[in-house]
């Protein structure tokens, strides 16, 4: 069962999150002044100041060094947490911390893709731990996209990414590379949920289900309305499963015509959402990306102090520590662009507007 296994897991995510702001805190770190009272404000909490310590004294201000030591502590709780775990819930969170991995393979990408020197790769990769799946040299020694493709043929992302090459050379579009890969991770960790007991499955779906529809339904209307891509192409570039959404509503959304039809499919939580996002009757992406990761914080919370014995929680503090992670940053690049205050909040996800 792993009953012994889940709890001390579940008791060491719930130690973690005790590292965290809380609501009033973000929302003083949004009406800071400057980078550097922003900066001061995260150096007052212990756990920050020793994370950050690198990072928190040097001018000009690394804000894409704060990044990377934030998502790294993402990967590092994982691999404290993962060590207690029974093996089907160590496979779900090794598959959710590969999307770090994968932001490795898309950070060559885009170096590649822009000419950047590949000199500076490494400084912009994350360690993967006990994650890695990747030799670090297989990304540190290629020079063009087709070195790529070639570097990580025999690993797993190889045959989505040879798949997927093709069309790259006819389009010249990362995005295609890119969507492959996205969609090759959500395959993989729907895979891993798949494979759990109903019981643990339903425990966990809450939180990474809500995500994963609320991404989908994201892409959706991206390739919809950003891509134009038509409903065939644009429901062959999704996942054909989800949690409140089934592969048949997911192709009724694929195929709506107008912004009214495709609210009026989606389950009501979801719906909105999207109709909450809506600005003049056009789709407001930046405030539907905010107002997604609102409802995901809010099921995370719900089940961070449900009962007892519950894996979800586990994956609730996960993503509980990646709204912080994005808010921080938002917060520091809006400080870095002079942006006021009242337009900060916009990309706020733990405010207690109600969306």
């Amino acid at each position: 069962m792993g009953i012994v296994e889940i709890a001390t897991a579940q008791g060491f995510a719930r130690a973690l999150k005790g590292n965290l702001i809380d609501l009033k805190g973000t929302t003083r770190l949004s009406e800071a002044g400057t980078i550097k009272e922003v900066l001061d404000y995260l150096r007052s909490f212990p756990y920050y100041n020793k994370l950050l310590f690198s990072a928190l004294d040097e001018l000009p201000v690394d804000i894409g060094k704060i990044e990377r030591l934030l998502n790294q502590s993402i990967i590092d709780d994982a691999s404290r947490i993962e060590r207690f775990l029974p093996d089907d819930i160590r496979c779900v969170v090794e598959k959710i911390i590969a999307r770090y991995e994968l932001s490795n393979i898309k950070t060559i990408l885009n170096i590649i893709n822009s000419g950047q020197d590949q000199s500076l790769s490494q400084a912009f990769l994350l360690d993967m731990r006990e994650f890695k799946t990747i030799e670090g040299s297989k990304l540190l020694n290629v020079h063009s996209i087709s070195d790529v493709i070639e570097a990580l043929e025999d690993t797993r992302y190889g045959p989505p990414l040879q798949n997927a090459y093709e069309r790259y050379q006819r389009d010249n579009s990362l995005f295609t590379l890119k969507n492959a890969l996205d969609l090759f991770h959500f395959e993989e960790l729907w895979d891993s949920i798949n494979l759990m007991s109903p019981r643990k499955r339903n425990s966990i779906l809450s939180v990474l289900g809500t995500e994963m529809d609320l991404r989908q339904i994201q892409w959706i209307l991206r390739f919809r309305i950003n891509f134009k891509l038509p409903p065939h192409q644009t429901y062959n570039h999704i996942i054909h499963q989800g949690y409140l959404l089934d592969e048949e509503l997911l192709n009724e959304l694929s195929e709506a015509q107008e912004i009214e039809q495709f609210i009026k499919c989606l389950p009501r939580a979801y719906g909105r959402i999207v109709e909450n996002s809506l600005n003049d009757g056009l789709i407001d992406f930046t405030r539907l990306e905010v107002a997604s990761w609102h409802y995901i914080y809010e099921k995370a919370v719900e089940a961070l102090y449900r009962r007892p014995i519950n894996p979800g929680i586990i994956f609730a503090y996960l993503s509980i520590k990646r709204v912080e992670t994005d808010e921080i940053i938002s917060i520091l690049e809006c400080k870095r662009y002079g942006m006021p205050k009242e337009d900060i909040r916009r990309y706020i996800i733990r405010d207690d507007t109600e969306f």
